[in-house]
């Protein structure tokens, strides 16, 4: 028997902590969430890109201070499992 769909990570973990689906594809952050065991199945790696002349705004350099500060790259890595190794990094092309 097919089991619906679930759409978002959140509602597919829901759904295998009431044993309504075996397994799904979910962040280990939702998996955490409903106490479930956890595979990772890929890494993915995103960017943030910002024009060059926007890089100085205010928003924009309180956006790279938050990102920069310890505790905050220790929250994403033990609350959701991120590799923070390269958070807050800038590379200007």
């Amino acid at each position: 028997m097919l089991h619906p769909r679930r759409y978002g990570h959140l509602p597919a973990a829901l759904a295998v902590s009431l044993k309504e689906a075996d397994c799904c594809i979910a962040t280990r952050s939702a998996a955490r969430a409903f106490g479930l065991s956890f595979i990772p199945l890929a890494t993915e790696r995103y960017d943030l890109v910002v024009r060059r002349q926007h890089l100085r705004l205010p928003a924009v350099q309180a956006l790279l201070d938050v990102l920069n500060r310890a505790a905050i790259r220790q929250k994403l890595e033990v609350l959701a499992g991120y590799d923070t190794s390269h958070t807050g990094e800038v590379l200007i092309t």
